[in-house]
Formats: structure tokens, sequence, C-alpha cells
């Protein structure tokens, strides 16, 4: 497949999952986070794209109303890095797939692909959202997400994270 094939059947996928596309950014608006997913040239990796992402958690920027580009693309990152989409498919080097050649797809392919991740990665946002959060984002070791400030502002609010 082409690039201008992929990013045709990326942007597909991405919509048909509910998420907004802001040129080569892609929103999901959600009850209590909004996600936002950058699609880029990978580093290091010519030819090839990644896509990482970041979160707004409505619940610390209760001021913050998502109503037209601008406030999707102002939104406020609440996590300290970036975090690659990655597939289940696994490396030469044993490392879970982070860069996408469109070569190495046809269309069909990588929708499916591509969907397999949205799911796997976004579900638990919608479905178990405070678990979630608790177990797998706070700033402790071994967790990858949120900042200390961020977690703060859950607990300054009882919700999330006990004091």
């Amino acid at each position: 497949m082409d690039k201008k094939e992929f990013t045709k059947v990326t942007a597909e996928v991405f919509q048909a999952d509910g998420f907004i596309k802001i040129g080569n950014q892609f929103f999901l608006n959600l009850p209590r986070v909004v996600v936002r997913v950058y699609r880029m040239g990978a580093r290091f990796e010519e030819g090839a794209y990644s896509f990482q992402y970041t979160v707004c958690f409505k619940d610390i920027h209760e001021e913050y109303v998502f109503t037209d580009k601008d406030s999707y693309k102002n939104m406020p990152d609440d996590f300290w890095a970036l975090r690659y989409l990655e597939s289940q498919e696994i490396e030469k080097n044993g490392c879970r797939r982070w860069a996408f050649y469109p070569e190495e797809y046809t269309a069909e392919r990588w929708g499916e692909v591509l969907s397999e991740i949205l799911i796997r990665e976004f579900t638990p946002y919608r479905n178990d959202f405070e678990n979630f959060v608790r177990e797998n984002l706070g700033p402790e070791p071994g967790k990858i997400g949120m900042g200390i400030a961020e977690k703060e502002a859950f607990m300054e609010r009882g919700l999330i994270f006990k004091k």
C-alpha cells in the first residue's frame, strides 16, 4: 500500500472508532478523558509512521470545554510522556511493533491491525476508567502515565486516588 492510501485507511479506522480527525491528530472525547493521538513519521525509521498519544483528564480540568478545533488542539496534556501505540506483532529484536511501514500492509490488513490496537489500548478508558487509571497510570515506579501533580489534583477532588 502507498502512503496516501495508508493515511486514508488510518483516518477511516480512527473515525470508525469514534475519533475526530484534525490535521494529523485524532481525538477521542470520552466522558472523563480526551485522548489525543499523533500520527507522525517514526523516529529513526525512514518511511515509517508511528502513533503516540496523550490524554487530558476532564476531572481535573473542569473549566476546559471541548467545543471546536482550537479547544482540542490546545488541550492540556496530563501524561508526562507520550505513549506509543503498539501492535501485537513482535519484531526481530523481541519488542512489539511501534513503527509501521505502509508498504508492508494491504489496506485490509492495516485496517485490522490498527483496529486491534485501538480496541486494546482505549477500551479501558471507555469501560473501567477509574480502576484502569488507579492500577496503570499513576506516577509510581512501574506505572506509565500521569505525573505527581495530576495525581494530587485527583486526590484534592476525592477522585480515584485516596489521601
